[in-house]
């Protein structure tokens, strides 16, 4: 089970994992030295754009750093990066063209799933 922290105490867990000074880590999300200090001990709470940027740096999800008890899991999950990109593009286009996309990603699903289910009982 993963240890209750609150986000001042992730976010320091997490830049020591890196072996990355605060300065390093401040570089990284666009701030200052003094920021990542106060988001460390508790005197400020990051932003909702600083939390983001954090846990993409990191490669963690947001919950984990908001949440005390929520497990860590990265935030892209998905392992094809180039597919990734493809479906934040495909996020941009029209309605019709999204309902297209889905249509034939669905085709291919179950096509796949049904020749796998072939091969089962065949083999």
């Amino acid at each position: 089970m993963e240890a209750k922290l609150p986000i001042y105490k992730r976010i320091k867990e997490l830049r020591k994992s890196r072996g990355w000074s605060q300065i390093e880590l401040a570089d990284k999300v666009k701030t200052d030295a003094r920021m990542i200090s106060h988001y460390e001990t508790g005197k400020v709470i990051p932003s909702p754009e600083a939390v983001i940027k954090i846990a993409e740096i990191f490669d963690v999800s947001t919950d984990y750093l908001l949440i005390e008890n929520a497990q860590k899991k990265p935030l892209n999950q998905m392992v094809d990066n180039k597919l990734a990109e493809q479906f934040i593009e495909v996020n941009n286009l029209p309605d019709k063209d999204k309902e297209m996309i889905k249509y034939f990603l669905n085709t291919v699903i179950m096509s796949n799933k049904v020749m796998n289910l072939t091969e089962a009982h065949a083999g």
